[in-house]
């Protein structure tokens, strides 16, 4: 049977289920879409906020090497000095900057100060990611810069919860200078909007299917009753009764002309 052939025998209701669902189709399709955009906004703004306090910490070193390198203070003081004014920066609440070196060991972490001097090459989050080793071959690359994911342990979680954070080097004291933030939020943003989204796409569905129901219905009853004013007038023929007409007000204007 041809493709041609399937669709002259597909009933009136089969077509219109046909159509309705692939209007569901797109409708759903539409919302993931919603979702995705939304999705790549949302760490798109996360990644500029973060890039934005690790620019900012940067210039805070660079001022203080500027001091150093016109003799107006020592290096070593001025290096206390630039990871002091680091230690002390805050914004989103607690979240903070912190600093290691090319080893890569620990120069400076405000929240956890154990692992300051300590080399962390074999440091891991629990995916096994060597996240330190991870920031100093992003500094390593183009522009001495970049983005890097991690997991990190978070007040409150049993567990570690994903960070996006930004790294960049300072190279002429090797410094590679960080920080991050997590992103449970936006993961927890973008669930209640694909519950928001697709809770609407269903029940807009039920909606379409209850409409797509009832034409079906509707022209299946036109249908019904065109055949027995059909069958109505060809039996008046067969006895006959050559006068006897179709009732036209028995049937939809659409299918008078039938008639």
């Amino acid at each position: 049977m041809t493709s041609a052939t399937r669709k002259r025998h597909l009933t009136i209701a089969a077509r219109g289920w046909i159509l309705t669902a692939c209007a569901v189709a797109c409708l759903f399709a539409l919302s993931l879409a919603s979702l995705r955009i939304l999705e790549g906004r949302l760490v798109k703004e996360r990644r500029a906020k973060v890039r934005a306090v690790v620019e900012l910490a940067s210039s805070q070193v660079a001022l203080h090497a500027s001091l150093a390198q016109s003799g107006r203070m020592p290096r070593e003081e001025a290096q206390r000095a630039a990871l002091e004014a680091l230690r002390s920066m805050r914004y989103e609440g607690s979240e903070y900057v912190w600093v290691n070196d090319l080893t890569p060991a620990m120069v400076m972490h405000p929240m956890k100060p154990e692992l300051d001097g300590k080399n962390l090459r074999d440091y891991a989050d629990p995916s096994g990611n060597k996240l330190f080793v991870g920031f100093v071959e992003t500094v390593r690359g183009p522009g001495g810069a970049g983005y890097y994911d991690y997991l990190w342990p978070k007040p409150g979680f049993s567990a570690p919860v994903r960070k996006v954070s930004y790294v960049k080097l300072y190279e002429p004291w090797g410094w590679v200078i960080g920080s991050g933030l997590y992103t449970d939020d936006l993961d927890a943003a973008v669930r209640e909007e694909a519950r928001r989204l697709f809770g609407a796409a269903a029940l807009v569905s039920i909606l379409f299917g209850g409409v797509g129901f009832l034409i079906a219905r509707g022209v299946k009853r036109e249908v019904r009753l065109v055949c027995q004013e059909a069958a109505g007038v060809e039996a008046a023929v067969l006895a006959g009764r050559l006068s006897d007409r179709a009732r036209l007000e028995a049937v939809g204007p659409e299918f008078r002309s039938i008639l």
